[in-house]
């Protein structure tokens, strides 16, 4: 990966899964991310749900181009590959 959507967006929080190096995954693979992106709204949210608003982020539609550039194609992945990021849950 290029780049991670908190340099894209020179994001500061912290706390959210992406900043952690051993992350390799797209942040809209990772369900944990929603709320970071959405001000820590604290509330769970569906992963048909967290799809609608990244299909809108700005960094997957970069990622996106970027990727067709290179002849891939990004997709959502699966509703059961969605999952949590491997922080402690009192830590996000």
């Amino acid at each position: 990966m290029e780049q991670k959507c908190h340099e894209f967006f020179r994001c500061t929080r912290t706390g959210c899964p992406m900043f952690s190096e051993k992350e390799t995954r797209n942040c809209w693979e990772v369900a944990d991310t929603f709320n970071h992106c959405r001000n820590n709204t604290g509330r769970q949210v569906s992963v048909k749900e967290k799809e609608e608003f990244c299909a809108n982020c700005l960094y997957f539609t970069y990622r996106r181009k970027v990727a067709s550039q290179d002849g891939a194609e990004i997709r959502f992945p699966s509703r059961s590959k969605v999952v949590q990021s491997e922080m402690a849950p009192g830590k996000i």
